[in-house]
């Protein structure tokens, strides 16, 4: 008689903090010992709001050999998107790490002064403002007086929002 036993990966993964792990199958076996799943199954990985994904890798589960079932690869973290306060957490075998997402400092041009709403060592912080004005004599153009460092949450590196405006000198 041929006996077939199915591969499986015999443990969960461990949530990444400020995230959550999502599973493309249900667990298929809960004991005291945990959970386990079937070959095949994918995890994937969102942050919970105000942090951002570092990777977008997918785990899978996949057998090493010896028909013993294993998720491979190692889990993103989630990185902060306000100020800058870092946190590490210590999971099984790896550690991970949050961080803020921050904008680099706007170039300065003649006749044009930045303000900023937040700033840390010239670094600035996601959702932070920058606000434009003119030297006197001058007059502000373009569409965006104010813009703001957005981060989408795949990079700790922002970008901001809009285009600079001018300053041309008044007639």
């Amino acid at each position: 008689m041929l006996l077939c036993i199915a591969i499986q990966c015999l443990f969960s993964l461990e949530n990444i903090f400020s995230g959550r792990i999502i599973y493309s199958t249900n667990a298929v076996n809960r004991s005291a010992n945990g959970v386990s799943y079937v070959y095949g199954t994918e995890a994937s990985f969102a942050c919970n709001s105000g942090f951002g994904l570092m990777s977008l890798e997918n785990r899978t589960c996949t057998e090493n050999g010896d028909k013993k079932g294993f998720f491979n690869g190692s889990n993103p973290s989630c990185k902060r998107k306000s100020p800058p306060n870092i946190y590490i957490h210590h999971l099984p075998i790896i550690y991970y790490t949050c961080a803020a997402i921050t904008c680099g400092a706007l170039t300065a041009v003649m006749n044009r002064r930045i303000t900023y709403s937040v700033t840390t060592n010239n670094r600035y912080a996601h959702s932070t403002t920058a606000t434009y004005m003119c030297d006197t004599g001058y007059n502000i153009t373009g569409q965006y007086h104010t813009r703001t460092c957005e981060g989408d949450g795949r990079s700790p590196i922002g970008t901001w929002s809009g285009e600079a405006p001018e300053c041309p000198r008044k007639p």
